[in-house]
């Protein structure tokens, strides 16, 4: 089963529940998956990151005016809040994490906490109790003299619980629409598969074609042995140790000095494959998507590439 076959059945699941309990327990499940795998948590992360960035330019004209107002000493015209609101009010409207971090705030985190937590029904988190066992059965969990906590428990479930669902659902929807979207761009090899990006580099001569770049790295050098090390490592990352020993078999731990000259290594590969230099958001980095067989010099040259971290090591 894929990505998109997964979440297309948790999100009918949960649109067919047919209880407001079901339905905020069904929604953990669909969040869970989420989280649970780095490629989709990334793209979740990565909205996050995109909202971020787009409300901070919506006000950063007013934040740096207010700057100034501020350190005039209040000395001249405070600024004025324009169209600002109205802008972050639309972007919120259409922006697919914010149609998704209510129920990951209010829903999947609560009932994560209840489903971990040692004693969750008397941390004094009760958020996921109310969620997963209703409000009659959390207001039993607590003493009759704990008036105000049961007023505060009472009170969340009529703002953010009682009669939302409709809300919710909607929100579920608008962010679902979009994130099957963007899931449905992944290529194939954002699953960690080292098979598949191996023909790029010709394990006998050395010779690579990599977007555009063709060369040449000696068997016999550092740069080839770290290069293949990498390659032939899962998600294409090794340790300092893995690689050093990759052209110093004999030693036992890499050294300070020995983990050092390991950058300038891997600088100089990015070199000559064609990876520096430096781009606006850092090194230009690919993922293969394609390639096409040369049957003259049994390699495959890449003929379509997106942005990736290809040389990375673990510390």
């Amino acid at each position: 089963m894929n990505f998109l076959d997964a979440l297309n059945r948790r999100y009918d699941v949960v649109i067919s529940a047919t209880t407001d309990k079901d339905f905020y327990l069904n929604c953990y499940y669909y969040f869970d998956y989420i989280h649970r795998n780095p490629e989709l948590n990334k793209i979740f992360e990565d909205a996050y990151m995109i909202y971020t960035k787009k409300f901070f330019d919506i006000w950063a004209d007013y934040n740096e005016k207010r700057r100034i107002y501020l350190d005039s000493g209040r000395s001249i015209e405070p600024p004025k809040i324009t169209t600002e609101p109205f802008e972050v009010s639309r972007l919120e409207k259409f922006d697919m994490y914010c149609n998704a971090c209510g129920l990951d705030a209010r829903v999947y985190h609560p009932i994560k906490h209840y489903q971990e937590c040692d004693c969750p029904e008397l941390c004094g988190d009760f958020v996921g109790s109310l969620l997963v066992k209703g409000l009659e059965y959390t207001l039993k969990r607590y003493k009759d003299d704990y008036r105000e906590f049961k007023g505060q428990i009472i009170q969340r479930q009529k703002n953010f619980y009682k009669d939302e669902r409709e809300n919710y659902q909607t929100e579920l929807s608008r962010f679902h629409i979009e994130f099957t979207y963007r899931v449905a761009q992944l290529s194939e090899l954002n699953v960690p598969e080292t098979m598949e990006i191996k023909p790029f580099l010709n394990f006998s001569t050395g010779d690579f074609f990599y977007c555009g770049t063709k060369g040449n790295l000696p068997p016999s050098g550092q740069g080839f042995k770290v290069l293949r090390t990498l390659l032939e490592a899962k998600d294409y990352k090794a340790s300092h140790d893995q690689l050093v020993k990759s052209y110093l078999p004999n030693i036992y731990k890499a050294t300070k000095v020995q983990k050092s000259g390991l950058h300038t290594i891997i600088r100089n590969i990015k070199k000559q494959i064609g990876v520096l230099p430096k781009g606006e958001w850092g090194y230009v980095r690919y993922k293969v998507k394609s390639c096409v067989l040369n049957y003259d010099t049994d390699t495959r040259e890449i003929t379509d590439v997106s942005p990736f971290p290809l040389l990375q090591y673990k510390h």
